[in-house]
């Protein structure tokens, strides 16, 4: 884990959150990292805060987030009461652009994810990291997530899409389909789409039934 970059994408995250709907309490900071790196490792197959995250009580969670707040609680954050916990906000205004110089973390990565999730309330949030999110499928409490499951969703996503592509490319090669396509293109259509020949639904070219289209 990089420690000062974990520091600037904290400030990052509570300085974009600044005047926003919802209180940016610690749960919330540790679920958007977690969104953070979930992206991103769907790019790269890394995590942009190199944390080691686990299953714990409300989904993906690690301590090592809780120390950096801690350290940088009046030095770049104020600590504020809210609940039965603390919520953040930058100690002085800055630049986000200026507390992470990274342009493509912040454009691919981190911004794609607070543009969507900063305005949601908790309860959606924890419903997405929880149920849906795939790094926690197939993962016990207190193991590590499987970021890999990512990996492994994208292989199949791809050959499913081979798949259709061979059954479209046999379904266009069968004879009698060609014959179709051959005799709609020597056709002049009396409408934009169907020849003059088709009545209703069926088609009346000879030796062509109505299933074989």
């Amino acid at each position: 884990m990089n420690e000062a970059l974990l520091r600037k994408i904290i400030h990052y995250i509570v300085e974009k959150a600044r005047g926003g709907y919802h209180s940016l309490t610690r749960i919330r900071i540790v679920k958007l990292l977690y969104l953070i790196d979930e992206r991103c490792y769907g790019f790269t197959n890394n995590l942009a805060t190199g944390l080691d995250w686990v299953f714990l009580h409300y989904g993906p969670y690690t301590a090592q987030i809780q120390n950096t707040l801690d350290q940088m609680v009046s030095v770049e954050l104020e600590e504020e009461a809210f609940d039965a916990g603390f919520s953040y906000k930058p100690l002085s205004k800055s630049n986000p652009s200026d507390i992470l110089t990274d342009a493509s973390l912040t454009a691919y990565y981190i911004d794609p994810v607070l543009d969507i999730w900063l305005k949601k309330e908790t309860s959606k949030i924890l419903d997405y990291v929880y149920n849906d999110s795939l790094p926690m499928f197939g993962v016990e409490r207190r193991e590590r997530l499987r970021f890999e499951n990512i990996t492994e969703h994208k292989k199949r996503i791809k050959e499913e899409e081979e798949w259709v592509k061979e059954a479209n490319r046999r379904f266009l090669a069968s004879p009698r389909i060609k014959m179709l396509l051959e005799y709609k293109k020597k056709r002049k259509p009396t409408n934009p789409i169907y020849p003059k020949e088709i009545i209703g639904t069926r088609l009346h070219i000879e030796g062509m039934e109505e299933d074989d289209y």
